[in-house]
């Protein structure tokens, strides 16, 4: 997409007179921007929209200039991106700019709209994660975009694919040049201080340091770490590991572990920001290479190539800077790489980087349009259904307001199949306050969990109306709010387990649930699994579900009674299995091949009153029941600081520093506004409430 040319004659300049150019309009109006309200990416310093622009889909970046310094960089990121836009000068590795508005009171640059960025092709698709060294193409095309902004002696100091933009025709373009600053000034301002501090025996630190300390952790070089300045062999380092990134699938130093993990410090269990650049700088850490030899079988040339590939990388991410290649012999590198491997041979009939990426966005737009409210299942106070549900006394009265927080970790696993929803107020109570809460707990693949997720909502209000349509009004009467929901919880879970099967035949993905109902002071509970709910306060916790696995003896009665289950389990390992599969949830949404042999997707129903001991919920999946009990789980949330995403995450790394061997996820939700914390309180003569001790003791 060709940027907005003015016509030569007429000259536009910025503001302040520092930026100008003949063919890209730096004075546009902003109502000739159709901006929508779709953020396509939010930072610190700026955010980004998807709009249209003559005709043109663009994306419309807004920075935040709250500060002289901040409007600086605003002029000098424009200057760059002129330097590189213009008739005769465009560069196809680089962004190009469109057009701009650099006038008070709005400052906008619009760059034509990319697909997607270079991290969610690697990492977010199937076809990135297989692809391997079917990137080398793009990798190239990156070096030569870096190779243009040293040709004219600029260092970019954040080189990481979530900068790197894959157009509609499926080339690189190197984006975001915030950071970007000419290398003689950067050396030159480095130099001068540090002349100046090493005579008084010092190193640069604090503020002057951390204008040179820029960029992603993760991407920068060992000299940055030990606070020298920024020059192009950094940007090679950065580079470096952005390819490996690529051909390798997995996220810097992700993989890496130490022999003593610090729980609290990262929730991957693996290095902290401190330890990391120590294990960087100092040690000599780098990321996992390619292992050529897993691709001896694959022909066309894969082994030599990524040999050749360690090889360049090994010199490109070298500790001392001297020994690495500048950016054109990486260029020539890359080239000779390319010219002996046959790309196809390995990539196979994968589908073009752009139509990869556009059929990622599209699915993430498909998915936030099923989850966004739909009005025609609003449920309306004035309707027949709005009032027989509020006979039945759902939706009547005022809200209860409830605090809610969520937290998730993959823990041990390798991907993340739990899913959570957090429809707090639940929007389809048009004629009152209610809450919905759930957890899925996916098993053999996320598709289960991530199909009642987006689902839950809309189910849920299409079962209640039609519960309410045939509740006849004795019986509603009779029975205030105990059977309506009830029913239209398990019709609602019904529905998706027949909706998940119908739309993935021959998917035999699956995934326990767990709905929490609040109407008022009332809470309905809908568990089909291992996932749990407990209702707690001071006096410990209750549990308001009961696991529905093989390990209960009124469900391995149920398997046994049910047609077809007789035979179906076996033990197996450590335990009662059903199937070949060697399930060991008896109740489950999807599992299509062993809902013939008693697996049902029918939720048990619980009712609780919330009283005035009871300050919390708390839902999660087995991956925090596993290795915390439900009143430990109590005397934690008594313990912390009563702000209910810092509590949930405290029982997720709990969970994760005992050993949970799953996936964890952790909803909590506060009954009660301005709930504080039980410090040392003692009642006749001892302490009233003991702290709970955890992996690192108390507290």
């Amino acid at each position: 997409m060709a940027p907005t040319m003015a016509p030569s004659s007429c000259e536009t300049r910025c503001f302040r007179g520092c930026c100008a150019s003949s063919s890209v309009r730096l004075d546009i109006p902003m109502t000739s921007i159709e901006a929508s309200s779709e953020v396509l990416a939010r930072g610190a310093a700026s955010k980004v929209k998807r709009g249209r622009f003559e005709g043109l889909e663009v994306a419309v970046k807004y920075p935040s200039l709250p500060t002289s310094d901040d409007l600086d960089r605003f002029h000098k990121e424009l200057g760059i991106h002129l330097e590189f836009t213009g008739e005769g000068r465009e560069f196809d590795h680089l962004v190009p700019l469109v057009a701009a508005r650099a006038h008070p009171p709005r400052y906008v640059t619009l760059t034509p709209l990319a697909t997607g960025n270079l991290q969610q092709h690697v990492h977010d698709t199937e076809e990135g994660r297989r692809r391997g060294l079917g990137y080398l193409g793009l990798c190239l095309q990156i070096a030569r975009g870096v190779a243009a902004l040293h040709a004219k002696g600029y260092v970019h100091r954040d080189l990481k694919p979530a900068n790197v933009l894959i157009t509609s025709s499926g080339c690189a373009q190197l984006t975001d040049f915030q950071l970007t600053e000419k290398e003689c000034d950067l050396v030159s301002l480095f130099t001068s201080s540090d002349v100046r501090l090493s005579n008084a025996g010092k190193k640069p630190t604090g503020g002057f340091h951390k204008k040179l300390l820029v960029g992603t952790l993760e991407y920068m070089a060992p000299e940055i770490l030990t606070k020298t300045s920024h020059t192009r062999k950094s940007d090679v380092y950065s580079l470096s590991i952005l390819l490996n990134e690529c051909v390798t699938g997995t996220f810097p130093f992700s993989d890496c572990h130490k022999e003593r993990p610090g729980c609290h410090t990262v929730l991957e269990l693996g290095y902290g920001h401190q330890e990391l650049k120590a294990a960087v700088a100092c040690e000599g850490l780098r990321p996992t290479t390619l292992d050529p030899g897993a691709l001896a079988g694959e022909g066309g040339g894969a082994e030599e190539a990524a040999r050749a590939l360690n090889a360049l990388l090994e010199r490109c991410w070298s500790l001392d800077p001297n020994l690495r290649p500048d950016i054109g012999e990486v260029c020539d590198a890359l080239e000779s790489i390319l010219a002996g491997y046959d790309a196809p041979a390995v990539a196979g009939a994968a589908r073009p980087a752009d139509a990869e990426v556009a059929s990622r966005a599209a699915e993430k737009e498909g998915r936030a349009e099923a989850m966004a409210v739909d009005p025609s299942l609003v449920i309306d106070a004035g309707s027949a259904e709005g009032a027989a549900l509020a006979q039945a006394g759902v939706f009547r009265g005022k809200a209860l307001e409830l605090k809610c927080g969520y937290f998730q970790t993959i823990g041990s696993r390798d991907s993340q199949e739990d899913r959570v929803v957090q429809s707090s107020p639940y929007p389809y109570a048009g004629g009152g306050g209610a809450h919905l809460l759930a957890v899925f707990d996916g098993h053999r693949g996320g598709e289960a969990s991530e199909h009642c997720e987006r689902r839950l909502c809309k189910v849920l209000a299409d079962c209640l109306r039609a519960e309410a349509a045939a509740a006849p009004p004795s019986t509603t009467a009779a029975e205030p709010g105990l059977d309506l929901p009830s029913r239209a919880l398990v019709r609602c879970f019904r529905s998706l387990d027949a909706s998940f099967q119908d739309a993935n035949p021959g998917c035999n993905a699956g995934a326990t649930a767990l709905a929490c109902l609040v109407c008022g002071s009332r809470v309905y509970v809908a568990n089909c699994g291992d996932c749990r709910c407990v209702v707690g306060g001071a006096f410990g916790a209750k549990d308001l579900s009961q696991d529905h696995t093989t390990s209960c003896a009124r469900e391995r009665a149920r398997i046994e009674a049910a047609e077809g289950g007789s035979g179906a389990l076996s033990f197996q390992v450590d335990s009662w299995r059903i199937g070949r599969c060697g399930l060991q949830v008896t109740r489950s949404i999807g599992d299509a091949d062993v809902k013939p042999l008693g697996v049902t997707s029918d939720p048990e129903i619980t009712v609780h009153d919330l009283g005035d001991g009871d300050d919390f919920l708390c839902l999660a999946s087995d991956g925090l029941w596993d290795v915390v009990s439900s009143n430990e789980v109590a005397g934690m949330v008594r313990d912390t600081v009563k702000n209910p995403s810092m509590v949930a995450q405290r029982l997720g790394l709990e969970a994760a520093s005992r050993g949970s061997g799953d996936n964890i996820s952790v909803l909590v939700a506060f009954t009660k506004q301005g709930v504080g914390s039980h410090e040392r309180i003692f009642a006749n003569g001892r302490e009233e409430h003991a702290f709970t001790q955890t992996y690192y003791g108390s507290r």
